[in-house]
């Protein structure tokens, strides 16, 4: 009885197994990876509205006030100087969150510094005395807060009110500007409590100061 041989594969053949994997990987990874940033984009929208009904709870028990909060210092104490730890919203809005991990934004890259956060917010409603809500006059379409990608140390959660603010890396020369995080898109938190996802070109628009200093945004 004779053996029969089995046929082993060519290189040519393995070879073009190998062209095909790539090829399906080359369409594959990229599909997956922008549903993998969707799905983040969908966790940090979800974060900023957390934030925001924290932040209207905050202001049920105030009086209506939003918190007050410091224009410039360190968020965390420093080793080197007596400079003390300056308030932030972690402090005051804590009571109204189940985890503090919702100020991180799930596609932030690298390290958070402590203190740091993945959002700034409004410096023109978060004042150094605190502002009534009354005051803003379209709160719908007004920015309470916005991604900021990696946070710092340093005035971490301001988005500066005037034009062309240079402590804010993501601002330009001409105003207010934020980059789209999320495959071509930014999270933007309302002073009304809701959140939006802007696209292109609208999350690259300057944001202009309303009649009242504050800052608006076309929504």
């Amino acid at each position: 009885m004779a053996l029969t041989r089995k046929r082993a594969f060519t290189l040519i053949e393995l070879l073009v197994v190998i062209a095909i994997i790539a090829i399906l990987a080359a369409i594959l990874f990229p599909v997956f990876a922008q549903a993998r940033e969707k799905a983040r984009a969908t966790s940090c929208l979800s974060n900023q509205k957390q934030i925001g009904l924290a932040v209207m709870q905050y202001n049920q028990d105030y009086d209506a006030k939003y918190m007050a909060l410091p224009g410039s210092g360190p968020l965390v104490p420093s080793p080197f100087t007596a400079t003390p730890a300056l308030p932030n919203p972690y402090d005051g809005l804590m009571p109204y969150m189940k985890s503090g991990e919702v100020w991180i934004c799930p596609s932030s890259e690298g390290s958070q510094k402590t203190g740091a956060s993945s959002y700034h917010v409004n410096g023109r409603i978060f004042t150094n005395t605190g502002m009534r809500e009354t005051r803003i006059e379209r709160p719908a379409s007004t920015v309470m807060m916005r991604e900021s990608g990696n946070g710092t140390s340093y005035e971490a959660f301001y988005c500066r009110p005037y034009q062309g603010g240079s402590d804010d890396a993501l601002m330009g020369a001409n105003g207010y500007k934020a980059m789209a995080f999320h495959v071509g898109s930014a999270n933007y938190l309302f002073a009304d409590g809701h959140a939006k996802a802007f696209g292109p070109p609208a999350y690259n628009e300057a944001l202009q100061p309303g009649s009242t200093g504050m800052t608006i945004y076309p929504n």
